[in-house]
């Protein structure tokens, strides 16, 4: 219901809903830490959060939920190197935290623990034929090249508020690449 709230536009209707999730997530991840599955629950559910957050203006709260989705993703990712799915979901999340922070260094590291995550799964044929993912590559590389950190001080174009928004989905991330693009590597330069 949270993510019809979203589409909808209805933002304090979407939050009461993931609010209602994450109490869930929160509980069952507690119960039985082992449960990757219910770990996994409780990542999406900061996700969502960050998503809100995001879509709301809130760079700040966006920035804490997702990173406490990148610390449920990292201990999966790093529990179990070889689930192609969580090293995916935790790439995404690099990428998606580098968009809300502010200090470039952070953003830098971000996109290359992405970049590399990216490049592992590339080179042992995960996600073949997987068009979002083979463009997930394109948006960490148009990133990292843009020097994507100096738009963070100083004054924003007004398309750089757009960006943040539409980065805060995975489809929406993907797509930011591609029309913001040029002008992203051109104010940057």
């Amino acid at each position: 219901m949270g993510n019809v709230a979203v589409r909808a536009g209805k933002l304090q209707d979407a939050r009461r809903w993931f609010d209602k999730d994450l109490a869930v997530a929160q509980s069952l991840a507690a119960a039985d830490p082992s449960n990757t599955g219910w770990q996994r629950d409780l990542s999406e559910s900061y996700d969502s959060l960050g998503e809100i957050a995001v879509r709301a203006g809130k760079l700040e709260d966006a920035r804490r939920w997702y990173d406490k989705d990148l610390a449920v993703r990292k201990t999966l990712a790093t529990a179990d190197p070889s689930n192609a799915r969580w090293q995916r979901d935790l790439c995404y999340t690099l990428v998606k935290t580098a968009f809300v922070v502010r200090d470039p260094t952070v953003v830098t590291r971000y996109l290359d623990e992405a970049r590399a995550i990216f490049g592992h799964l590339q080179r042992n044929g995960f996600f073949r034929g997987d068009e979002e993912f083979a463009r997930l590559g394109t948006v960490i590389d148009r990133l990292s090249a843009s020097g994507m950190p100096k738009p963070m001080f100083g004054a924003l174009p007004e398309w750089w508020d757009q960006s943040v928004a539409a980065a805060a989905t995975r489809a929406g991330l993907l797509n930011v690449a591609s029309p913001l693009g040029p002008l992203v590597l051109r104010w940057a330069k």
